[in-house]
């Protein structure tokens, strides 16, 4: 049986130079604040930074090769910059990337307030492959990216859903021609291949990493013994 996608709510620091405090871990109403520094001698706070994101209707869809669909709504994602009066040279590009695509970019002054709509789309719809390897993958969060021109690295991190799909790939190996002339692989919709038993009863054979035997797998006999058989019919 295959398994529900693990969802979290965090952020994941990409340069060590945001200094992150996060407010609703775990939570689909995230906030994330951090200050950015100055220039001039010893880095000094010029302004503090508010960046949230809120998700609703989150659901999911495992899809027969065993990747995972989730969509949801996205309600609010700004940022709110204030400035401490603390005057520095210098002028700060702000950048926010969803799905890899950036939606946001401004140029500031360094001792400059407001708030900015990050432009982010108020729905998203993402699919998560499976993996025997599964990692946490972050494709409907904000990419946030602070830097100041000058000596300071850039601050760079994600915040927002984090997803990761449990369920490892579930070939179905080969292919059948139908009626049309064409040839239509296996690992589709409707595409399983099943095999009569001795009962009489047809069962589905699938692919697995369980051994020979288990969950039905094609096999194949080879110099006296059974190999599962694998993606594109390739024995294990």
């Amino acid at each position: 049986m295959a398994l529900d996608p693990i969802i979290n709510y965090d952020a994941h620091i990409i340069s060590p130079g945001v200094n992150l405090t996060l407010y609703g871990v775990g939570t689909p109403n995230l906030r994330a604040e951090y200050d950015d520094f100055g220039l001039s001698g010893t880095p000094s706070v010029i302004a503090h930074c508010s960046l949230s994101i809120n998700y609703e209707n989150i659901a999911w869809v495992i899809n027969n090769d065993n990747s995972i669909t989730v969509s949801g709504n996205i309600n609010g994602a700004q940022l709110v910059r204030t400035a401490t009066g603390t005057a520095d040279a210098g002028r700060q590009t702000i950048k926010a990337y969803f799905n890899t695509f950036k939606k946001f970019e401004t140029v500031v002054d360094t001792d400059s307030s407001g708030t900015y709509d990050l432009n982010i789309p108020n729905s998203f719809s993402v699919t998560i492959p499976p993996s025997n390897n599964p990692q946490p993958q972050y494709p409907a969060s904000i990419e946030f990216y602070n830097a100041v021109t000058g000596t300071l690295g850039p601050d760079q991190f994600y915040l927002g859903i984090i997803i990761t799909n449990p369920n490892p790939p579930d070939y179905r190996p080969g292919a059948i021609r139908n009626s049309g002339g064409t040839w239509l692989s296996h690992n589709r919709s409707g595409g399983e291949v099943h095999i009569l038993t001795s009962g009489g009863t047809w069962r589905e054979e699938r692919t697995s990493d369980g051994g020979v035997g288990h969950d039905n797998p094609p096999s194949i006999r080879k110099d006296n013994s059974w190999f599962n058989q694998r993606r594109i019919g390739k024995e294990s």
